[in-house]
């Protein structure tokens, strides 16, 4: 078969993918200008690297965004060339056009990324605003809130300011009813607070008590010149903002404020537009703004480390990450109607595999409820858990339990058992015909531990010290054997211990009251296994479980006596042949010319017998 060219559109969202790890994250990304570079970027990131059989056409779409002279650029999108330019010179002439997150961080790294000329001009400030839905009149004015707002409530990381039209009523042209403005803003803020964490803020880009002029710095006095935000009729724009180093795909960075009385660096913002009354003519919608968020806020690197009780670190974990954003409806009894962002087509679902050292890295959005899931077919059960992280960076830690693997092959009467480490080892040497045990390990309280189908058992790293005897169905149960290092850590296995056959002692007796007969020779299947003594004690014999023919011949039963037999478990047992009266004969032995009186049990014979000199 041959490898299906998935849709332009979706491996243009995997190029902006590549650009946002690229750009915003790890620096240490490699260079995705070339198709190695490019499969090298895609496998580093589990959640595209399906798109590794299509990196020369990756190359090809990110090539596309980049320009050979200033002002060519290409954003992403289904468009022609020729269309995303025009689409391009419409965004930074403020008029609509494609909205972030592309925006103006994305086409401004990519157009420096391609310049063919170091001396080739980069987007200016203004059209890197504009892409971004920032004009540049707003940016001083949301700087300067912003500094105001950290100031007072320094943990948040996620503010949504929301610049309303004011002064209504007067208004020459459009007669706008100003409450209008002030019930959705109320309405959205609402909506944020019941669906986001205390970390995520909403509040106007002037105060409701601010006689439309900017807030006053802490220490007292009137605003800086710039401050003022511009009066725009109409205007309903919700800008998501947030201290660096967090920032959305495609921000800006805005103007940081500062005065003589900062004794450190102004806190610096990045800004995107997430929805534009000005730009769309219509009143955003509350959930179409909710599920912006949930898609548009920052993503930080998280690692997952995966480890054991004695922090060995456990590869090949498969862990996967969703966000489990559930909308809230305004009213209880309506909540059975909630939305998860799944439904809304806005979760976002990553992906991997621990390495050698027991991470497994990628990015998530902060702010934004997740799920963890961790778990291996053979070193991992499942373990599930919800977080939500505020910070630049974030670090999960799970333990699971020490795994180890047990095997078994037949030797000869002998069921050896070997011990592997799964996690040191996933393929270890092992004799040939092993097969997962399917015995059992005894505690020291008595209690039994049974391998799943693939032999493992999990516990603490002590597991095989705690351990009295090594069972298994039709086999004797022995000790283990004493193993003087760490299987955690060993790659080869590790003989654990060994089973015999089930010991079944076999005697000769009489029917008639259970005489032990001695000579009697014993033998199980035609194999011969020994004779009874002088004292006819039974003769010891280990047997497979299953059905066995056992024959006994005495010099009274030349012919030999046969009866069947079964071993059903692995307990030793005793088992007699019993040989009729009727073949039973007097003897007496004496010593040299001393006579013996005999008497039959009826009294009917009696006479003595010698024993030859």
């Amino acid at each position: 078969g041959h490898a299906v060219e998935p849709p332009t559109g979706q491996l243009r969202s995997v190029v902006e993918a590549v650009l946002r790890i690229r750009y915003q994250g790890d620096h240490d990304v490699p260079d995705p200008r070339t198709v190695d570079g490019m499969r090298a970027a895609l496998l580093l990131e589990p959640s595209l690297a399906w798109a590794e059989p299509h990196a020369a056409a990756c190359v090809k779409f990110l090539k596309e965004r980049g320009h050979a002279s200033a002002g060519s650029l290409t954003p992403l999108g289904k468009e022609s060339r020729s269309r995303s330019q025009k689409t391009l010179q419409h965004r930074a002439a403020g008029k609509a056009g494609r909205l972030p997150p592309v925006g103006a961080g994305g086409a401004g790294c990519v157009a420096a990324f391609f310049m063919k000329s170091q001396s080739a001009s980069l987007l200016s400030g203004a059209t890197a605003a504009k892409l971004a839905g920032v004009e540049a009149e707003v940016a001083s004015p949301l700087s300067w809130r912003l500094r105001q707002l950290s100031t007072r409530r320094p943990g948040v990381a996620a503010w949504l300011i929301v610049e309303t039209c004011r002064d209504c009523a007067k208004h020459s042209v459009f007669q706008h009813d100003e409450t209008a403005f002030h019930s959705r803003y109320v309405q959205l803020k609402a909506a944020v607070e019941r669906n986001f964490p205390p970390e995520v803020q909403v509040e106007k880009l002037l105060p409701d008590d601010s006689g439309g002029k900017p807030a006053a710095p802490v220490g007292g006095g009137a605003a800086p010149h710039g401050t003022s935000p511009p009066l725009r009729v109409g205007a309903f724009e919700v800008f998501l903002c947030c201290p660096q180093p967090l920032a959305p795909f495609g921000a800006v960075e805005l103007p940081a404020w500062s005065s003589s009385e900062d004794s450190d660096a102004p806190q610096a913002f990045t800004a995107i537009c997430v929805a534009s009354k000005l730009q769309a003519k219509v009143w955003p919608a509350v959930e179409a703004v909710l599920r912006r968020l949930v898609t548009v806020m920052p993503r930080i690197p998280l690692r997952i480390s995966i480890t054991t009780p004695s922090t060995l670190p456990v590869s090949g974990v498969q862990v996967e990450a969703v966000t489990t954003q559930v909308f809230k409806r305004k009213d209880p009894s309506r909540q059975s109607e909630v939305e998860t962002v799944e439904n809304a087509g806005g979760q976002i679902r990553v992906t991997g595999r621990t390495d050698s050292e027991g991470f497994c890295r990628f990015s998530v959005p902060v702010c934004v409820p997740m799920r963890i899931q961790a778990s291996h077919e053979i070193l991992m059960e499942p373990q599930n858990r919800d977080v939500m992280f505020a910070s630049v960076s974030a670090l999960e830690e799970f333990i699971t339990d020490t795994t180890i693997q047990l095997w078994q092959v037949e030797s000869g009467n002998e069921l050896i058992i070997w011990v592997t480490s799964p996690r040191a080892n996933s393929n270890p040497t092992l004799p040939l015909g092993c097969e997962p045990f399917v015995g059992y390990l005894e505690h020291h309280s008595k209690t039994q531990l049974r391998p799943d189908v693939q032999g493992c058992v999990k516990g603490q790293p002590s597991i095989l010290a705690e351990i009295d005897l090594v069972g298994c169905n039709g086999w004797r149960s022995a000790r283990p054997h004493a193993i003087d290092h760490d299987i955690e850590t060993n790659t080869d296995a590790v003989e654990l211990a060994r089973l015999t056959y089930p010991i079944i002692k076999v005697a000769l007796v009489s029917s008639c009251c259970g005489t032990k007969l001695p000579s009697a020779h014993i033998a199980i299947d035609g194999e011969s296994f020994g004779t009874t003594d002088a004292a006819g004690c039974p003769v010891s014999c280990g047997l497979r479980q299953g059905d066995h023919s056992i024959e006994a011949s005495h010099m009274l039963a030349p012919e030999g006596l046969k009866i069947p037999f079964s071993v059903r478990s692995s307990a030793t047992c005793g088992v007699q042949v019993k040989m009729s009266p009727k073949r039973l004969r007097f003897v007496c032995v004496v010593d040299p010319g001393i006579s013996s009186d005999l008497a039959t049990p009826s009294g009917g014979a009696s006479g003595s017998t010698s024993r030859p000199s």
